[in-house]
């Protein structure tokens, strides 16, 4: 009896593995409650016997079945819709309002055109139905589009494809424009700094160049007692000296906790696999003149190049990154819902009609952002341009510029002016600014 029931505990796991082991063919939303507690609510993508796929904020995220207490499976979208419609007298339009964005953040586009057109009927002038409404029906038409050339691509599967254009290397930063990034971002009081090497003929230069700045130790003792110290306390005094060429030649060994903090949290999850995404920036060419990186997702050059784009990328409704108010970074601003967003993303084919930040400033995510932009990265931002020659490959590209003329593009010199520590004053909610290189010559 033990070996047949062993026998159809082990047939039923075979079963179970064939049939779940594919992606589903439609999507179900699901509540995953961790056995910590924790909830999450998303896509169910694919299961697995030991694990299942859970498409979170538009990224595919896997979860082993041991770290799961329960998984509920939630009702369909329209039978929510239907019941909740069923419940609202015509006349609430609050109500009514609330039932169109969630059918649309569900990107349920016909159930929301449909809850607009409820509305529209007694209040006909009302501009967010009507704004919502055009949403959604252009998401519908670009839908169609994809499916009707997704349809023509299969009727001509016997001709090749063409050729998916590749990134060389050239296309990055290099190990010295990574360099320049690290100095320039150097945290001093940062217990986890990482190392920093200075040769000894820069320091004996520092001698011979500055030895009447009061700064610069005098007398052989002294000097000698500068050469014993660590190398960040030897950057320290390279940088009071404002010798650019002399603290140029020092070496960063690791990531300053702002590299850091982009690397570990946001460079994969966030930049790369929503922002970069496929089908906005992350082609050569990509939206808007912005193409972030997707290979070698955790080397070096890939994280630096990317984390270089989004703080040079401006357009005239501010900046990626901005420094001096974190919410108000287009980094943010373009993840949150249209309606939630005072700089929302432009009106393009490609955008995620699920975005990022759909619980607005009460997103972990949004607040990891706000927090790390404020504490772990210099304001005003570095020059890195005094330094780093690096043309992104999408400029050359010239791509037609999106509908509502808004969308940044890499060093764009169309926006506004960024502040310049050396001309401008610093504003009173500004963290304090390191001492600054002087302007590359000519």
């Amino acid at each position: 009896m033990p070996n047949r029931h062993f026998a159809l505990r082990l047939a039923a796991v075979a079963i179970v593995f064939v049939c779940v082991a594919t992606p589903l063919a439609h999507a179900t939303n699901v509540t995953v409650i961790y056995k910590t507690g924790r909830t999450i609510t998303g896509e169910l993508i694919q299961q697995k016997a030991d694990s299942i796929v859970v498409r979170i904020a538009g990224i595919d995220t896997p979860i082993s079945r041991d770290v799961i207490r329960e998984m509920r499976v939630e009702r369909p979208v329209e039978e929510v819709y239907r019941q909740r419609a069923a419940r609202l007298a015509p006349n609430d339009i609050a109500e009514r309002m609330e039932l169109a964005k969630w059918v649309f953040n569900k990107r349920a586009y016909k159930l929301c055109v449909e809850a607009c057109a409820d509305i529209l009927r007694v209040r006909p002038n009302h501009s967010d139905a009507k704004t919502l409404q055009d949403a959604a029906n252009a998401w519908l038409a670009h839908e169609a589009k994809v499916a009707k050339d997704k349809a023509a691509r299969q009727g001509h599967s016997s001709e090749s494809p063409p050729p998916r254009p590749k990134r060389t290397r050239t296309d990055r930063l290099t190990d010295k424009d990574i360099n320049w990034i690290r100095l320039l971002e150097y945290d001093f009081v940062d217990r986890q700094k990482p190392r920093v090497e200075v040769p000894v003929d820069v320091v004996n230069e520092l001698f011979a160049k500055h030895g009447d700045n009061p700064l610069v130790p005098k007398g052989l003792a002294a000097r000698r007692s500068l050469l014993r110290k660590q190398g960040f306390e030897k950057l320290d005094l390279l940088f009071k000296v404002q010798d650019r060429d002399l603290w140029g030649r020092a070496v960063v060994r690791g990531d300053p906790v702002g590299l850091r903090t982009f690397r570990i949290r946001f460079n994969r999850t966030y930049v790369v696999n929503y922002c970069g995404s496929a089908g906005c920036h992350g082609q050569t060419g990509g939206a808007g003149g912005l193409a972030l990186l997707r290979d070698d997702i955790n080397g070096d050059a890939t994280v630096y190049t990317n984390f270089y784009l989004l703080n040079t990328a401006e357009s005239k409704n501010g900046y990626l990154i901005d420094r001096s108010s974190p919410h108000r970074s287009l980094l943010l601003q373009y993840g949150l819902p249209r309606v939630l967003a005072a700089s929302p993303h432009p009106k393009v084919a490609g955008w995620s009609a699920n975005p990022a930040l759909q619980r607005g400033d009460r997103s972990p995510t949004y607040q990891g952002l706000v927090d790390w932009i404020s504490r772990d990265l210099y304001a005003p931002m570095p020059r890195y341009h005094d330094v780093i020659r690096y043309k992104s490959p999408a400029k050359s590209a010239s791509p037609p510029p999106p509908p509502d003329g808004d969308e940044p593009a890499a060093g764009s010199d169309d926006g506004p002016r960024r502040p310049d520590p050396a001309t401008d004053p610093p504003t009173d909610d500004a963290a304090p600014a390191r001492p600054e290189p002087p302007p590359a010559p000519g």
